[in-house]
């Protein structure tokens, strides 16, 4: 079976391990947290974020590679903004493709060019 990590396992790094990938490319989503809370599932949702934080240490130790897209100003029902979250994340992996490439180069033992090449 298989669950939601949300606290434990926010980012699934070792679960990618287990079933074989040679290279994770962990993608962080940060919240907003920089509002007052309104309602009961605002504090919530805060307390959450807070938990999450102290879990990251782990995961982000264990990953090849971190991509984090800038989206803390979107809210997690900012559909409507779709448009703009995906921009966020293509530049945000435009940026990590020399790490990309360097990961890839160091794992299949080529020179990062030959894997840029490719």
């Amino acid at each position: 079976m298989l669950v939601d990590g949300f606290l434990a396992a926010p980012v699934p790094v070792d679960a990618a391990r287990s079933i074989g990938a040679d290279i994770v490319i962990a993608v962080f989503l940060e919240a907003a947290n920089n509002r007052t809370p309104s309602s009961i599932v605002d504090v919530i949702g805060l307390s959450f974020a807070i938990l999450q934080r102290h879990a990251d240490l782990e995961w982000r130790a264990a990953a090849d590679i971190i991509i984090e897209p800038v989206v803390k100003d979107f809210l997690w029902d900012d559909f409507e903004k779709t448009s703009e979250l995906i921009a966020a994340g293509e530049a945000a992996a435009r940026g990590a493709m020399p790490k990309i490439r360097a990961a890839i180069a160091a794992k299949s033992g080529k020179e990062a060019t030959e894997v840029n090449s490719q």
